[in-house]
């Protein structure tokens, strides 16, 4: 099985409403060791099953005195005012603050700007491998996301797309021709590791 957990990793979950994301990782992240942080724009129930402390502000000493408390997950809903660069100058507040914990973006194209990864997504993906700071983003628009966030990726799972675009999107970056067709079952999903170019399908 592929350790998904290993700190450090980055793994993209593409997939319909309703097709399994935020299952597979509420399920991912209970079993991690990490401590997490999780955007929830919105408040997810698989994500409410975690029980996460529920931040006020998007501010880093927040999430420290919760983390300090005993908390493992913390999450943040974003209001409806709140704008992606917002929510990326908390990322790179917290990336810049800590080592050693995950970041999970329920719903990864509310925190791009016209389709641009910003300063604190780009750094959490890129130096904060060395930090061990693990990344998961879901998403049911990936044609709406940053190339450069699906190609940092170590692991794209791919549950039912519904669009076209969607699909092609996630075959750009893996060139796997399974990729443009939707998975025979629902809860069926493919992951690629990149670094290898090994690629299989599975059920949980």
């Amino acid at each position: 099985m592929v350790d998904f957990l290993k700190p450090g990793t980055r793994t993209f979950i593409t997939g319909k409403t309703g097709s399994g994301k935020s299952t597979v990782a509420a399920t991912l992240l209970k079993k991690s060791k990490q401590r997490w942080l999780i955007i929830d724009p919105k408040l997810d129930d698989k994500i409410a099953s975690l029980k996460p402390y529920r931040l006020k502000r998007m501010e880093a000493k927040e999430l420290y005195a919760a983390w300090k408390k005993g908390f493992k997950y913390v999450s943040i809903t974003p209001q409806a005012k709140t704008g992606p660069y917002e929510i990326d100058e908390f990322i790179l507040e917290c990336f810049e603050s800590f080592k050693d914990f995950g970041i999970y973006v329920d719903e990864l194209y509310f925190i791009h700007n016209n389709g641009n990864a910003g300063p604190g997504l780009t750094a959490t993906l890129t130096r904060g491998r060395s930090d061990k700071i693990t990344f998961m983003g879901a998403t049911q628009r990936p044609a709406f996301v940053s190339l450069f966030c699906i190609t940092e990726a170590d692991y794209i799972a791919q549950f039912r797309l519904a669009l076209d675009k969607d699909r092609k999107r996630i075959y750009e970056v893996t060139g796997i021709k399974q990729m443009l067709n939707n998975p025979p079952a629902e809860y069926s999903w493919y992951y690629y590791q990149v670094a290898t170019e090994d690629f299989h399908y599975f059920v949980p």
